[in-house]
C-alpha cells in the first residue's frame, strides 16, 4: 500500500483555518484551504495512505461525500507531489 508523508524541509503555519507552507529548499511559499491544512496536519508526522487520509478528513468534515473527498485527496496529494512537498511510496 502507499504511503505519503510530508517532506521534512516543509515548514507549516496555521493561520487560522487557511494554512502556509514554506519550501526551505526553494524559498516558495503555497497556501492552502481549510481543507488542505487538515490533510497537511494528517500527514506531517508520519506516513499515511490515502485512505487514512480521507478517513482523517471525515472525521473532520462528516457530512462531506466520502467519494468526493477521496477523488478531492488524491487530487491534492498529487500536486503536492508533484511540486516536492510530499513524499509519495511505500511505508
Amino acid at each position: 500500500m502507499s504511503t505519503y508523508r510530508a517532506q521534512s524541509a516543509i515548514f507549516f503555519t496555521d493561520l487560522g483555518g487557511n494554512a502556509v507552507l514554506l519550501d526551505a529548499r526553494k524559498g516558495l511559499y503555497h497556501g492552502l484551504d481549510p481543507v488542505g491544512a487538515v490533510i497537511w496536519q494528517a500527514i506531517v508526522k508520519e506516513r499515511f495512505s490515502l485512505s487514512d487520509i480521507v478517513q482523517h478528513v471525515l472525521r473532520k468534515y462528516p457530512d462531506a461525500s466520502p467519494d468526493q473527498v477521496s477523488s478531492d485527496v488524491s487530487a491534492f496529494l498529487s500536486i503536492l507531489v508533484g511540486k516536492g512537498l510530499v513524499e509519495h511510496g511505500e511505508p
